[in-house]
């Protein structure tokens, strides 16, 4: 345990911070609250690397080095591969990106067994040690917490230097700031119970997260640092929640919205018609408003916006409808042209034939990708944000000022916008009907589960169906653990020769928008892209979707990648491709996501996975811990329900 030191506040304002600026620590009573992530037993290092276990922790590994680095060179950009081998032989791969020139002429010269860390994966049936780093010799014989940096700011060997420097530096005064800030939440009696911590004061609570004597006592004091977390974030919760929205004149038209609604070939299915209602009283109320639509790909999310935005611009009223690409807002603005041909309306992209900049600001209604954050649009009484997880929280208001309604799309709204449903803190439309029923299979298949899976590929191919596949990464110039397009690509040519199309962000949109209009034809029937196709793509009879290397995908993307599947209705596969084993925490949350087509409900898991955020008004993060005080923890749903509970009793 590091030695205790009281240091004032007036001391703490000399102590420098150097690059954990670079992550947010702008502050030196903060640097205690910039939690490791994992801790590394160095007390029990691995010595023998005979089948070593696959592991989603951190492990120490000690041997000998085998032979000579091989480094290849791919693309301009250099890999060096190497093993160590311990006493019996056996060999531990690793691999060193980018320029380790360095770090290789350093090993070299050791003339003993090496230290390296890192988390043990097969690719094949060779063990391999992933994202090695040579350890620091300190680790050997003791706990060593481990925290993140930040690419091109802040290594995670530099953070963990500045951490074990600073740390016994200002923990009281950090410890002295929580007591404060806790105080303004609940009664100082409470806070023990409320954090679960009957031993630990909060000076001893920090020291135990950063110099724990076990890995268990470092992942119990974090536990309790995630009650505090859960705390502080239900109480932004509550209190947003409790605000008052801002004035703003009414939006009233003098015809009804159910004209609007026959402009449609088909009629509205009934939760369509109660969310128009919803919005348009919303519109017609003298505050602002702020409402998620949450529905699954092809449930009709956009008829239930764009009939209210019809409404509102009739009325007399300024619109902008935010869409992530080009060819989403192309497709929006010739839809909304169609339905209402008398609505003025503009299309606003990178493109320079949108017309010129000094008429948007007059223009009722604007229809546009990110070009419209960039351009003089002037404000806006609505705003529709679609696809709302693309977006940073800057972005989604920066269109709104303060008093225009806020309508964001999404069928896996972010985590942050899911806490402020749950919560009450924002209105939401739910959309879970469909005018075309489906019947998605979704499945994780190892490859000993391949060969099923391409018969039935064929099947479909066969019988002229459509199939996406989809990579993690355009080409195979880093990591070749991970399935790259140019690969792919040319595996399923041998397959299927002549049928096979590819698209990748790399790519001109002229490019990707013929190979896609090559599937659409007919002209192919495979498609293997990368996430570029995550949103926005309808491909008719498209009834087969293999995503590559699943695990490297979170689980929004994924439903997004799987809302692609049969939007004309039947019958559609969804298969999660797993070429190399992964740990338990990755299969769970995969087997979350293949159980279920509903993404409300996975919407809530990748909120407990990756917590709801900063949930103040000013918040900026849109999963996570509170920028502004706990870094690097997640907020567990659960811990968030039982300390909202907990705030609305005692306060």
């Amino acid at each position: 345990m590091w030695h205790t030191l009281c240091v004032s506040r007036e001391q703490c304002k000399n102590v420098k911070l150097g690059r954990l600026k670079s992550v947010g620590v702008d502050a030196a009573w903060k640097v205690p609250l910039y939690m490791p992530t994992e801790y590394i037993d160095g007390r029990f290092p691995l010595t023998g690397v005979a089948n070593p276990e696959p592991s989603d922790e951190t492990v120490l590994v000690s041997g000998m080095l085998f032979a000579e680095p091989n480094t290849e060179w791919r693309n301009g950009a250099p890999m060096t591969r190497w093993a160590l081998a311990d006493a019996q032989g056996n060999l531990l791969h690793f691999s060193f990106f980018g320029d380790s020139r360095p770090v290789v002429e350093k090993l070299k010269e050791t003339r003993h067994a090496v230290w390296l860390c890192g988390k043990i994966q097969y690719f094949g049936s060779k063990p391999y040690l992933v994202q090695a780093e040579v350890a620091d010799d300190s680790f050997a014989g003791r706990v060593v917490a481990r925290y993140p940096g930040k690419r091109g700011k802040l290594s995670a060997q530099n953070a963990q230097r500045l951490m074990a420097s600073l740390v016994p530096k200002t923990v009281s005064v950090c410890a002295a700031r929580l007591r404060e800030i806790l105080g303004d939440i609940v009664p100082a009696q409470y806070v023990r119970r409320l954090l679960n911590c009957p031993r630990w004061t909060l000076d001893e609570l920090l020291y135990e997260v950063h110099s724990p004597n076990t890995p268990e006592s470092g992942y119990q004091a974090l536990a309790i640092i995630d009650r505090l977390a859960a705390l502080l974030s239900a109480a932004e919760l509550k209190q947003a929640t409790a605000a008052t929205p801002p004035a703003r004149p009414p939006i009233c038209w003098d015809g009804d919205w159910r004209m609007l609604a026959q402009a449609f070939p088909y009629p509205l299915t009934e939760e369509q018609q109660q969310g128009i209602a919803m919005l348009v009283e919303k519109f017609q109320s003298p505050c602002a408003s702020r409402t998620l639509i949450n529905g699954d790909v092809g449930t009709g999310k956009s008829i239930t916006y764009q009939v209210a935005v019809a409404y509102a611009v009739q009325a007399g009223a300024r619109a902008a409808v935010l869409l992530p690409h080009s060819r989403l807002a192309v497709q929006a603005y010739q839809e909304f042209r169609q339905l209402w041909p008398d609505l003025p309306v503009r299309l606003v992209t990178g493109s320079a034939e949108n017309g010129p900049d000094e008429d948007l600001a007059r223009l009722p209604l604007l229809i546009g990708t990110t070009a419209l954050l960039h351009r003089p649009v002037g404000e806006f009484d609505v705003v529709v944000v679609d696809e709302q997880q693309r977006y940073s929280v800057d972005q989604r208001n920066a269109l709104t000022g303060n008093t225009a309604h806020l309508i964001e799309v999404s069928a896996t709204p972010i985590p942050r916008s899911m806490a402020y449903v749950l919560y009450g803190a924002m209105d939401v439309i739910p959309i879970t009907q469909r005018h075309s029923p489906q019947n998605i299979r979704s499945s994780i298949i190892t490859p000993n589960g391949v060969r099923p899976m391409l018969d039935k590929v064929r099947t479909l191919v066969d019988a002229g169906h459509r199939i996406l596949v989809v990579c993690p990464k355009r080409t195979g110039n880093d990591d070749e653990t991970l399935s790259s397009v140019s690969r792919v690509t040319a595996r399923w040519e041998s397959l299927f020769p002549g049928r096979i199309r590819c698209a990748d962000s790399s790519m001109d949109d002229s490019v990707i928008a013929q190979a896609i209009d090559d599937i659409i034809l007919g002209r192919a029937q495979i498609l293997v892209a990368t996430t570029v196709v995550e949103t926005g793509l309808n491909i008719p009879q498209l009834r087969g979707v293999i995503v590559t290397n699943g695990d490297r995908f979170g689980v929004s993307q994924l439903h997004q990648i799987r809302g692609r599947l049969a939007r004309e209705g039947g019958d559609g596969w969804f298969w999660v491709y797993l070429p190399n084993p992964v740990g338990h925490k990755t299969m769970e949350r995969l087997q979350a996501v293949v159980s279920t087509c509903e993404g409300f409900d996975l919407s809530r898991l990748d909120m407990s996975i990756r917590g709801a955020g900063d949930l103040s008004a000013q918040g900026n993060r849109q999963h996570g811990a509170s920028d502004n005080l706990i870094y690097n923890r997640s907020v567990p749903s659960g811990l968030l329900d039982e300390m909202f509970e907990h705030l609305a009793v005692l306060t």
